[in-house]
């Protein structure tokens, strides 16, 4: 953050591509509409409309961590919209993917759970006083409780791993450490540029995968896809998500 909390007028390369990222969040609150229509909604649909809501937050907060100069931050909410991608992507693939994906918040959570009750962080006890906690420590609900996906296998699966070999280890870098060797002396404005660069290209991949599931029934094509997430102009942005 600057200090005194000035903050100094951005560049105006990196100003309109925040304006595309934010055409970017609009469309895909438009797909948003488009899959509340359908009727009745398969899975598919839940999936994508998870995915679209998550990236649009991403998307909007990334957009306030540059106004906010905040560089560090807009290459954490890079990564995790990379991630939305390579979501985007699986949950299309299959009915069964979609599945895994809707799934895999509550296996996490329940298996969280299943941790905190082992180790008795976290008793359960009722309002009377009785503690179920040794009751509950070998519930059916803890048993084999299926693990999800790596993000590496994700993006395997949906024909994105040279893109999560390429990228994605350096914008989740800042998630795992403090700092890269050499990046106190790195130009945030250009950080900035490279993460709201990033971020539209891939808003632009999710709003494309949205769309041709949600109005046509079918996959993003592989070739338009790459397209889009290697080869797209820092402005430029449209309904279905092709240059």
């Amino acid at each position: 953050m600057p200090a005194n909390n000035i903050i100094d007028p951005l560049p105006e390369q990196i100003l309109g591509v925040l304006k595309s990222l934010d055409l970017d969040i609009v469309t895909a609150e438009i797909h948003c509409k488009s899959v509340h229509r359908k009727d009745p909604l398969k899975i598919q649909d839940e999936a994508i409309l998870c995915c679209l809501e998550h990236g649009g937050d991403v998307a909007a907060g990334l957009v306030v961590a540059v106004k906010q100069r905040l560089s560090r931050s807009s290459f954490i909410l890079t990564g995790a919209l990379m991630e939305t991608l390579f979501w985007s992507r699986y949950v299309a693939l299959s009915e069964e993917k979609a599945q895994v994906f809707l799934e895999a918040a509550e296996n996490e959570m329940r298996r969280n759970m299943r941790c905190l009750l082992k180790e008795e962080y976290a008793p359960l006890v009722e309002k009377d006083g009785n503690d179920r906690t040794a009751e509950y420590k070998d519930h059916q609900s803890f048993a084999d409780i299926p693990r999800g996906p790596s993000v590496e296998d994700v993006a395997r699966d949906g024909g994105l791993h040279q893109y999560y070999r390429d990228f994605y280890p350096t914008f989740s870098f800042y998630v795992h450490r403090k700092t890269l060797p050499g990046s106190e002396r790195a130009d945030p404005e250009h950080e900035m540029y490279i993460s709201a660069t990033t971020a539209h290209s891939l808003f632009m991949g999710i709003n494309f995968i949205a769309y041709e599931w949600t109005e046509f029934r079918r996959q993003a094509d592989q070739s338009a896809l790459d397209r889009l997430l290697w080869r797209t102009p820092p402005h430029s942005t449209n309904q279905g998500g092709e240059s």
